[in-house]
């Protein structure tokens, strides 16, 4: 606890919002929210990150696993995928140097957010994060509860499955609590180019799917400025992205 805060208003703080129970224990949400190790009591509470090589599933290249309180698991997810997993292309706005996620940034955060606060806790299966040379999928515990694949691309109603955790991702601004989470990855991920995500569900849980941004290369400045070695690997490589299409 950060020095100079009184245990009593935060532990007014807690009841509140309705993080303890009538018997002044700690609900399973405050544990999820603000625990230092969550899976000390939830063995489920992580989240998997894997990259693997074309589209085989079996091809695990790196992976990583992030544990914590839902708060830091979403930091460190973010800046994974950032740091180690997606590409940001690089360009130039005059002299402004820009790196723009190769999915958009506000569609991968929601994803995220939309796993962690509405997954089956008490499932075994962490959430899981799958990175393939063509797409990205993110998968979470639970399937959708008073709504079809449908409704996600539509306007909805906000369903909440874990009412308490959901609250405090609200009050805290990373969510609006509208049922609009869905409608702002189809959007940005449409604006920036890129097809729409897809929604289904497998093995009791949702995914989500994004299609990565092919690489794109330029003929002339390949002549120009390579060998013709370099030329041969790289018209490999767009072969192999194409079949992997």
């Amino acid at each position: 606890m950060p020095s100079g805060i009184d245990s009593k208003n935060i532990r007014q703080l807690f009841q509140n919002l309705k993080l303890i129970t009538k018997e002044g224990d700690l609900t399973r949400a405050a544990i999820l929210l603000f625990g230092k190790e969550p899976t000390r009591f939830f063995s489920c509470a992580t989240f998997k990150i894997g990259r693997f090589g074309g589209i085989d599933p079996t091809d695990l290249i790196i992976q990583d696993k992030v544990e914590g309180n839902l708060f830091s698991m979403f930091d460190q997810v973010i800046d994974f995928l950032k740091s180690k997993y997606l590409l940001s292309p690089i360009s130039y706005k005059g002299m402004q140097r820009v790196e723009t996620l190769e999915i958009p940034e506000k569609a991968i955060r929601e994803s995220i957010l939309n796993a962690l606060i509405h997954r089956y806790y008490s499932s075994s299966s962490a959430i899981s994060l799958r990175v393939y040379e063509p797409r990205v999928s993110i998968w979470n515990a639970g399937e959708l509860e008073k709504l079809s694949i449908e409704d996600l691309s539509r306007e909805h109603d906000y369903f909440r499955r874990n009412p308490f955790i959901a609250d405090i991702f609200n009050r805290a601004g990373y969510i609006e609590a509208w049922g609009r989470g869905t409608l702002t990855i189809i959007e940005q991920t449409q604006k920036s180019g890129l097809p729409a995500p897809i929604f289904k569900t497998r093995q009791g849980g949702l995914e989500v799917e994004f299609q990565r941004r092919p690489i794109i290369f330029s003929p002339e400045e390949t002549k120009n400025k390579l060998s013709e070695r370099q030329q041969k690997t790289i018209e490999y490589a767009k072969k192999k992205w194409l079949n992997h299409q």
